[in-house]
């Protein structure tokens, strides 16, 4: 192991900062990811609650009312007397 040539070395204070260093970083970015992540499945969840909802809403329309879109259509289905 050429790497480990240095390491010996080193102080004890600087091998302490690289052992706890290393993977407190490590911690920190995988929970940065998470976190963004989350927040994404998060809008998305919403913007597909949104769709649906809107989905509904035009599906009532469309049994309630017998359109869904302007007054062209709405004289089309109910024609004047």
């Amino acid at each position: 192991m050429a790497g480990l040539g240095l390491w010996p070395d080193l102080r004890l204070r600087t091998k302490g900062l690289v052992v706890i260093a290393v993977p407190a970083a490590a911690t920190v970015l995988i929970a940065c990811a998470s976190y963004l992540l989350g927040a994404r499945a998060d809008a998305a969840a919403s913007q597909r609650t949104r769709i649906s909802r809107t989905a509904a809403s035009r599906s009532f329309r469309t049994a309630a009312f017998g359109h869904v879109g302007s007054a062209r259509t709405v004289r089309r289905i109910y024609p004047a007397p």
